[in-house]
């Protein structure tokens, strides 16, 4: 992998923090749901760093690279389940008769409202 490569990469990831935490913020997601989740991010960034030409790349790198991601991921998806909660629950208001059992997953929350819709 290239210098170029991985700082590319670098900026990418830190950008997409900038506008997942921008995204909650205006969808409404309550703090206490991802900024622990955002806070974690944080540590992983706080580990990246910018090669310079001719500098090696690091197995570290990547990993860390890797691991951004993956924190990147569970903040998304605290945000998708809070939108798919709040999206049902307003659709739950509206049609009284449809009973929503307790969830534990997105997953499993959109397997439930389609077969009680049904």
């Amino acid at each position: 992998m290239l210098s170029s490569d991985v700082n590319a990469k670098v900026d990418c990831i830190r950008a997409l923090r900038e506008r997942l935490v921008g995204s909650a913020r205006a969808l409404g997601v309550p703090r206490e749901r991802v900024d622990p989740l955002v806070e974690l991010l944080d540590e992983v960034l706080a580990r990246l760093r910018y090669v310079r030409s001719g500098d090696i790349v690091l197995p570290e790198d990547h990993n860390t690279l890797v691991d951004a991601l993956a924190r990147a991921r569970d903040v998304l998806s605290a945000i998708e389940d809070w939108c798919w909660r709040a999206a049902t629950a307003v659709a739950v208001d509206l049609r009284p008769e449809v009973a929503v059992p307790e969830v534990q997953s997105v997953a499993e929350w959109r397997l439930t409202l389609e077969y009680s819709v049904r």
